[in-house]
């Protein structure tokens, strides 16, 4: 899910600050940035780079949430002219603008030496040997959330792995007819590849223009062959999330979890507030007993635009907003982003934050081991944003329409390699 989803967590200001790059204070011309972000009141963190470099001005501009954005800024890249500076883009999305040619590389203004700050999985979605294609800034590591007086009734312990889970559900449904242990989101592309990120699925390997395409490879399969039957069944439901009847369903326990990520729970907060105090967190369940692997659904990073006139400010600028602490903390507070930042990520305050609706439950510690146990190797096609359309309404479609996922899965494994071949890619599967 996107950046402006948000999570509610509290960091004292009593810490120190990372050691992001800032401009010298010798320069005498004023210098105007602009970035486009979905992020809101990103004017604060700005703010404290424009009083830490006064030579530069920076203009926050809500270009629109995520796809629409990026089909300005395709546009704006285009024409030659009228790209930001700065953009927030997803980390799905970087592959298409690298390929483009539209980012600066920021290895050569100093992002390289901040490596090691990152969860690794992070920094490898970013970089690409010794180039640095953005900063990351936040991420949505999975996590299962659930309603602790459902689960406690129903005698259902959190499931450890997806074999528990599947019976679970059944067990579930059969003594509750008028409920679900949960909604499965396959019309959501995002949501799908975060499962097939945590099952191993390596759907895309990429050099330049030539694309080797596996969406339908065996772990993919495994995820899909694993709800087939509980669908068929009737154990969960299929209906679209984030929409009236999913809250009011999720809101009353007709479904009495959501497989989501670390933008999840204060995302569920606004929204269903009539069981507060009765949802908890545990971890991903997992395919094999005792593992410890995890996917992510959403977060963003902070490119710089090749159109900039000023690439050396605007690369000190993202570095900022990424990894000066006290702007990093403010994301936090403020925005409710989840970390990226191994320093944050293992402060005893942000893990041990209580929350009430989750029963005072400390649900950063569930996150915090998830963000490390993403696994590294998933990537990106260069049309992902085609992709996760495509997945979703062939996968969508199934689900819900009684089909076979795993022959949605062909259709669109077909489909993608047709398209890569019309764009100019040499493909390979």
């Amino acid at each position: 899910m996107n950046a402006m989803f948000r999570r509610r967590t509290v960091l004292g200001a009593g810490v120190g600050t990372l050691a992001a790059p800032t401009l010298a204070r010798s320069q005498a011309a004023t210098v105007n940035l602009t970035v486009w972000s979905w992020v809101p009141r990103l004017n604060q963190q700005t703010e404290m780079f424009e009083r830490a470099n006064p030579n530069v001005r920076v203009q926050v501009v809500n270009a629109g949430q995520s796809l629409a954005q990026h089909m300005r800024l395709r546009n704006a890249l285009r024409a030659g002219t009228g790209a930001p500076d700065l953009a927030h883009l997803e980390y799905f999305m970087l592959p298409s603008f690298q390929l483009a040619n539209a980012l600066v590389d920021l290895a050569p203004h100093g992002a390289a030496a901040l490596r090691d700050q990152y969860v690794g999985w992070t920094w490898d979605q970013v970089s690409d040997g010794g180039r640095v294609w953005a900063m990351p800034g936040d991420s949505g590591p999975l996590g299962l959330i659930y309603r602790g007086d459902v689960f406690g009734r129903a005698g259902i312990e959190p499931p450890r792995t997806w074999a528990e889970f599947g019976e679970a559900a059944l067990r579930f449904r059969r003594a509750n007819p008028d409920a679900f242990l949960t909604n499965l989101a396959f019309a959501s592309g995002n949501w799908v590849n975060a499962l097939f990120w945590q099952a191993g699925s390596r759907p895309f390997e990429v050099d330049g223009t030539n694309i080797r395409i596996a969406v339908n490879d065996a772990p993919a399969r495994r995820v899909c062959e694993f709800w087939q039957p509980l669908i068929a069944a009737g154990a969960v439901d299929t209906k679209p999330i984030f929409t009236t009847e999913w809250y009011a369903s999720l809101d009353a326990g007709r479904y009495a979890s959501w497989i989501s990520a670390a933008w999840g729970p204060l995302f569920l907060s606004q929204f269903v507030r009539q069981s507060a105090g009765q949802w908890r967190v545990s971890a991903i369940p997992q395919w094999t007993p005792g593992g410890r692997v995890s996917g992510n659904w959403g977060g963003s990073t902070l490119a710089v635009i090749r159109q900039t006139r000023f690439p050396r400010e605007a690369a000190a600028l993202a570095m900022f907003l990424s990894n000066n602490r006290e702007s990093a903390n403010l994301f936090i507070r403020d925005q409710f982003l989840f970390p990226v930042l191994n320093d944050l990520l293992s402060s005893e305050e942000f893990a041990s934050q209580p929350s009430a609706f989750y029963g005072n439950q400390a649900i950063n510690r569930v996150f915090i081991e998830s963000a490390r146990q993403v696994d590294t190797g998933y990537r990106w096609s260069p049309f992902q944003d085609y992709v996760n359309t495509q997945m979703g309404n062939e996968l969508g479609a199934a689900a819900s329409g009684g089909g076979s996922l795993v022959a949605a899965l062909d259709r669109l494994q077909d489909n993608l390699v047709r398209y890569a071949r019309s764009q100019g890619f040499t493909v390979r599967t």
